[in-house]
């Protein structure tokens, strides 16, 4: 699967979760992540952005998907790349040269509309 060019109006989903009873998305790479955050071209449903993420199970109440512009992610120095695999021919890795600290994950954050979780109305509870 090749990678293609991602266009800065497309959106982004990242999937996340309240399996801890509180609503988490990934907003910096975590030390094993080498290529950055992880998305998804397009705009997903909960359920579709779960299945590469979680691959077994159905979907529930607890997963979610947050939706970003590329340009918006570019426009913070972010580098959007489209990065496939087999298992996700969709997989976009987002990536920062230099640190990744709580002010860019706080502007990283600011770039994603709210949550849309599974089964719930669009634009429902946060958390």
């Amino acid at each position: 699967m090749q990678p293609r060019e991602i266009d800065d109006g497309e959106y982004v989903s990242q999937y996340g979760s309240r399996q801890t009873g509180k609503a988490f998305f990934w907003d910096r790479p975590r030390p094993r992540d080498f290529d950055g955050l992880s998305v998804m071209i397009g705009r997903l449903t909960p359920e579709e952005a779960r299945q590469p993420v979680r691959r077994d199970g159905m979907a529930s109440h607890l997963d979610g998907v947050r939706y970003a512009k590329v340009g918006d992610l570019r426009a913070l120095g972010m580098e959007v790349v489209h990065t496939p695999s087999r298992a996700n021919p969709d997989h976009v890795s987002v990536r920062r040269a230099g640190e990744w600290g709580d002010e860019v994950a706080g502007r990283f954050n600011e770039c994603f509309e709210g949550p849309q979780w599974y089964e719930e109305p669009e634009g429902g509870d946060d958390g």
